[in-house]
C-alpha cells in the first residue's frame, strides 16, 4: 500500500524538468531510499545543488534517516525487576514519625552542643595551663636574674660605675 501511495505521489508531483522546494520536501524520502527515476534524481539533483536550503534540508533528513537502523538494542537487567519490587517494599516500611521528626533532630542537637561545650572545656584547661607555665617561667627568669646579675650590682657602686665611663 505504501508503495502504491509513493509511485501516485512521484507521478503527480514530478512532471517538470526542474523541481522547485516543495517538491523537495515532498520527495526526499524517495530520493534517500533511491526510488526516484534517473530523470528525476537529475532534477533533484540540480536544484540542491544551487538552494542551500534544501541541501541542508536533505542532508538533516538523510542523516535521521540513515540513523534509524544505528538504534542500539537495549538489553535488560536481569535484576531489575527484583530490585524495583525491593525498593517499592522498602519504601512501604516507613520511619515512624517520632523518629524522623522529634528524636532525629534532638540527637543532632545534642552532639552538636556536646562538642561546643568539650571544645571550651579543652580551651580553658589549655589557656590554665599555659598560663600556669607562663608564670613559673617567669618567675624562673626572675630568680635567674636577681642571682646573677642584680647580686653583682648591688656589690658595686653604682655610681662609680657611671662616673667612671666619663
Amino acid at each position: 500500500m505504501k508503495r502504491k501511495f509513493k509511485k501516485n505521489l512521484l507521478s503527480n508531483n514530478i512532471n517538470m524538468k526542474e523541481m522547485n522546494c516543495n517538491q523537495i520536501e515532498n520527495n526526499i524520502l524517495f530520493f534517500i531510499d533511491k526510488e526516484l527515476s534517473q530523470r528525476d534524481i537529475e532534477a533533484f539533483n540540480a536544484h540542491i545543488n544551487h538552494c542551500d536550503h534544501c541541501k541542508l534540508l536533505v542532508g538533516n533528513v538523510s542523516e535521521a534517516y540513515l540513523s534509524k537502523n544505528k538504534i542500539v538494542e537495549f538489553t535488560e537487567d536481569p535484576y531489575f525487576f527484583t530490585r524495583l519490587k525491593q525498593k517499592l517494599e522498602n519504601k512501604n516500611t516507613k520511619t515512624p514519625y517520632f523518629v524522623k521528626r522529634i528524636l532525629q533532630p534532638a540527637s543532632l542537637v545534642s552532639l552538636l552542643l556536646l562538642g561546643i561545650f568539650t571544645g571550651v572545656f579543652i580551651g580553658n584547661q589549655y589557656i590554665s595551663i599555659s598560663s600556669v607555665t607562663e608564670e613559673s617561667s617567669n618567675s624562673q627568669l626572675k630568680k635567674y636574674a636577681e642571682e646573677n646579675y642584680l647580686s653583682e650590682m648591688n656589690n658595686d657602686n653604682f655610681e662609680l660605675l657611671l662616673t667612671s665611663n666619663q
